[in-house]
């Protein structure tokens, strides 16, 4: 099969090297407690068997276990593949060939496959340039941007060409333009957003195990060991929080609310400089967890598949606040509207959002007196628009 793009080999040098990461950082961290609760997160019965890998885009959620591979829509089971029963990376990316979102996962031979809608499997791995077996990881870094990892490489996809970066690394994490991983004794981050090109920078941190980006506030790159936490500040890392003796950090995963830390089976959210330690414990201590758009965390790895979220008084409203409007609101409107924001207006948060739902019909929907989010930010997708119009017209 031909591939769609060409292949353009990009030998970048790194741009920074960091030895040191045992400074604390200069901000007040924090310290509480999040209660958290199971989330009901599909309306049909169906076992979903031992999950390895998820897909989460809101509205739609592939899952990849021993049972196959199966795509839900709002809740719904559309269809499930059972060709390939063992898998070991999944990802939301950018479409190829059209404005739109794939939904990859990677098995355990280096194959890629999208699961079409139908619920159907299709290798794809030519479609990316790649040569059959040698995957082993996806991630988008952006709306335009898929990153996958090789054996010594990582390969980048913008729309128009794959780009080949000499790069030996694991724990594909990507946000707003930016890629980090992890090989041996370094954190490396890209940079996409240079008008320069893509900038490299390689950061020590003897043990990491995990990367992550923490969106909720300036989009900080978090890393772990086994006993600490690292914030990077000015291509330094810095120590953020060190674990108590008999706690070991396993795992990490951004979410819509911020990064979700595995401690063993404890579960803890961090949030900017606040790390709230989850009220119940995990099923698994696998510390292989998968953050949600929405701000909930998936538990992979165990007997079965669950979805972790926090609990709140608000009830079902929140929910879909969460699943609709929070993903569009960070892709949107986070630059203007956290707190601190050049709008001084905080809309962060489900009661902001609760207290001004008229004024947001008339913002987003009537657009009026002037469209939000101004047309120089971009505009709603479609499935983005339908999830405003749903949560503006449901009672609380």
């Amino acid at each position: 099969m031909k591939p769609l793009w060409t292949i353009a080999l990009c030998l970048v040098p790194a741009l920074a090297s960091v030895g040191c990461a045992h400074r604390e950082p200069s901000s007040v961290f924090e310290e509480g407690t999040i209660e958290l609760r199971p989330v009901t997160w599909n309306t049909d019965p169906v076992t979903a068997g031992k999950v390895t890998a998820v897909a989460d885009s809101q509205d739609e959620v592939a899952i990849f276990g021993n049972q196959g591979a199966s795509y839900f829509a709002e809740g719904a089971l559309v269809g499930t593949d059972t060709s390939v029963l063992s898998w070991r990376s999944a990802a939301v990316v950018p479409a190829i060939d059209l404005p739109d979102n794939w939904l990859l996962g990677v098995d355990p031979f280096g194959q890629v496959y999208r699961l079409r809608r139908s619920g159907v499997l299709e290798v794809v791995t030519a479609q990316y340039g790649l040569l059959p077996n040698s995957v082993r990881e996806v991630v988008a870094p952006s709306s335009k941007l898929t990153a996958l990892a090789l054996k010594d490489q990582i390969a980048v996809c913008d729309g128009s060409a794959v780009h080949l970066y000499d790069l030996r690394a694991r724990g594909l994490a990507g946000a707003a333009g930016r890629l980090a991983a992890f090989d041996g004794a370094e954190v490396i981050q890209i940079d996409f957003n240079k008008p320069e090109g893509a900038a490299i920078q390689r950061l020590s941190l003897s043990g990491v195990i995990a990367v992550a980006f923490d969106v909720t506030g300036e989009l900080a790159l978090i890393a772990a060991t086994k006993d600490a936490l690292y914030v990077e500040r000015d291509g330094v890392l810095l120590k953020l929080w060190e674990s108590p003796a008999e706690v070991r950090i396993t795992g990490l995963a951004s979410s819509g609310r911020g990064v979700w830390v595995a401690m063993g089976k404890q579960l803890s959210l961090l949030a900017g400089t606040r790390l709230l330690h989850g009220t119940i414990g995990l099923t698994t201590d696998t510390g292989k967890i998968v953050g949600s758009p929405s701000g909930d965390v998936w538990i992979v790895g165990g007997s079965q598949l669950v979805r972790i979220g926090e609990r709140t008084s608000f009830g079902i409203d929140e929910e879909r606040w969460r699943r609709g409007i929070l993903p569009m609101f960070q892709r949107l409107c986070r630059g203007c509207h956290l707190p601190g924001g050049s709008s001084n207006i905080d809309l962060s948060t489900y009661p902001q959002w609760a207290a001004r739902r008229e004024l947001m019909k008339q913002r987003l929907i009537e657009m009026r007196p002037t469209p939000m989010p101004p047309r120089e930010v971009g505009t709603l997708t479609a499935t983005e628009l339908a999830a405003v119009q749903r949560w503006l017209q449901s009672a609380r």
